[in-house]
Order: C-alpha cells, then structure tokens, then sequence
C-alpha cells in the first residue's frame, strides 16, 4: 500500500485502544470477530503520530526521527 503523502491520516472511531510504553492494542469494535491487533516498535509510533491533523509525510517525517 502506499499512502498519498497529502491525505491527513486518522484512528477509526469504531476502534478500543490500550496502550503502554512502545506497545499499542486495537479491537476492531465494528468486527468483533477479528482477532484483536498489537503495534509494538515502529507501528506504535506511526499509531502515536497519527493524530488526526498530520498528514502521511509528516507522520513518516516526525517518526523517522525515532528510528
């Protein structure tokens, strides 16, 4: 997949999140059946940038600089 570097990236409201330090776990509520997803390193910190105003290149650019 490749992201378009201008699209402002954002969490699905449907989603139940617990994180904890480089670790993040996601439960799609909308499809319960789905196993529940775990980030951990560089995934945790894109899920981290994502903040509903960065664009891609700037979630790349500001995570880039952790790793």
């Amino acid at each position: 997949m490749v992201a378009d570097p201008g699209v402002v990236w954002r969490h699905a409201p449907d989603l139940a999140v617990v994180t904890s330090p480089g670790r993040v776990a996601l439960v799609d509520l909308s499809r319960p059946q789905l196993p529940p997803r775990v980030l951990q390193g560089s995934a945790a910190a894109i899920w981290g940038a994502v903040d509903g105003s960065r664009t891609a290149d700037e979630v790349a650019a500001l995570v880039s600089h952790s790793f």
